[in-house]
């Protein structure tokens, strides 16, 4: 309708993403909202990708001072604060370290985000094992994903925040879906789990009673993860002030529990907001109100394009040597735009000048790459971007210019043709 076309063009959608995630997936879920109709392919522009961590950290930006002013025992007397966003989510866990400037209250990325597949899922997974090994396989086959999905609803999601080392047991409802699946096959449940270590079942409650330190384990190896990454990340930054614990995990006191114990917290306060879940929800809207609240991130990546260069003896890799024209050529050479650990400030744009390579061309195809080494020579390890050709106007003496966008969390590749200020084309990553 008329109505929705204009919703439409007007609203602007924050769609929350994991910094570690890269180009492409964020491409993929750009794509994911125009196919789900949230937006129009000519409107995904409309779409803000807020990186979870960032959305952590801005809406916490007042705890994170007053943490940091209870471990000074008054007044800041730096400018800035460091610290650490750890945003535990169901699948991944986040880690970044950002600098708050106090007098601007602006955020900057000062080292980028790393972490793991650690997050709550890992406990669920864990459950999910030690319960198919207690039914058997054949049972446990007759389950679908909705029926695990319930149990763990139902029972580890809450288990997560309650268990805090106090609690002696730990009630796991079994749906009915299990309990048929078992007498389907023949069995009894009460059987099943009669003499397995720290379980029992009550058919009274249609529960399984499990002893706490038994659901606990299935803890360790995630928190360890978690930890040890945390430990070692504030070893290599240093003057870290406080260590900021968000997501739908760190509603775990475990969780919470774990990391102060290894922190010492004289020296960096381990904290976690009120709402641990819902603090990066509002922290994205307040990014999409206001991108410009974060002014710097470090790049993951070393980004550049795939170009020919002449062949220069004892400098290029003489396996990459081509013919062209007569003339002896480098194929596949790397030509750097940002380099992996540069801080790149919010709103760079990086220009190239492309010239055509005859009077007679018609087009320019251009390969855009990326790379995890720092300073790559060839692209023949690097990843490709995007693969595509612009056509030329019909003047020879005009280039084709390329910009990379830095402006936000997804980087923008433009061309336009020389002389003119207008975007010829605005070409997305490929999400595959």
């Amino acid at each position: 309708s008329d109505d929705w076309t204009r919703f439409d063009e007007e609203v602007s959608w924050v769609l929350t993403v994991p910094a570690i995630w890269g180009d492409s997936a964020k491409q993929f879920v750009v794509e994911a909202a125009v196919d789900a109709g949230l937006v129009k392919t000519e409107t995904q522009d409309n779409i803000v990708i807020a990186l979870e961590p960032e959305g952590a950290a801005l809406a916490c930006r007042d705890d994170l001072l007053e943490a940091a002013r209870n471990l000074s025992g008054g007044d800041l007397l730096s400018q800035t604060l460091r610290y650490m966003v750890v945003d535990c989510g169901g699948g991944t866990v986040d880690v970044t370290v950002h600098d708050l400037d106090r007098k601007s209250m602006t955020i900057a990325e000062i080292h980028q985000p790393t972490g793991g597949a650690w997050g709550g899922t890992c406990v669920d997974d864990k459950v999910k094992k030690m319960i198919e090994g207690i039914i058997g396989d054949e049972i446990a086959k007759t389950l679908t994903t909705d029926d695990w999905l319930e149990f763990m609803r139902v029972n580890v999601q809450e288990a997560k925040k309650n268990m805090d080392g106090g609690v002696e047991k730990v009630l796991l409802n079994l749906p009915h879906t299990f309990i048929s699946a078992v007498e389907d096959a023949g069995g009894n449940v009460a059987h099943l789990f009669r003499g397995i270590h720290g379980m029992e079942y009550s058919k009274k409650k249609g529960c399984i009673i499990m002893k706490s330190h038994v659901l606990s384990e299935c803890f360790e190896e995630p928190l360890r993860c978690i930890t040890d990454h945390v430990v070692g990340l504030l070893r290599e930054v240093g003057d870290i002030q406080c260590v900021l614990v968000a997501g739908g995990f760190a509603e775990s006191p475990l969780l919470i529990n774990h990391l102060c114990s290894q922190i010492d917290q004289t020296k960096c306060r381990v904290i976690r907001p009120k709402n641990p879940s819902s603090a990066i929800l509002k922290g994205a809207l307040m990014y999409g109100q206001n991108p410009g609240r974060i002014t710097t991130r470090i790049s993951k990546y070393t980004y550049g394009f795939e170009v020919i260069e002449d062949f220069v003896e004892g400098k290029h890799n003489p396996d990459l040597k081509i013919v062209i024209d007569g003339k002896e050529k480098c194929d596949k050479v790397f030509r750097k735009i940002i380099c992996k650990g540069d801080r790149v400030k919010v709103g760079t744009v990086k220009t190239r000048k492309c010239r055509r390579g005859s009077d007679e061309d018609i087009h320019i195809c251009f390969k855009v790459v990326r790379s995890d080494e720092k300073h790559p020579e060839y692209t023949t390890d690097a990843y490709l971007l995007k693969d595509w050709q612009v056509m030329l106007s019909d003047d020879p003496s005009k280039d084709i210019i390329l910009q990379m966008d830095f402006s936000g969390t997804r980087i923008h590749f433009k061309t336009r043709q020389e002389g003119s200020t207008k975007s010829k084309q605005d070409v997305p990553f490929d999400s595959k």
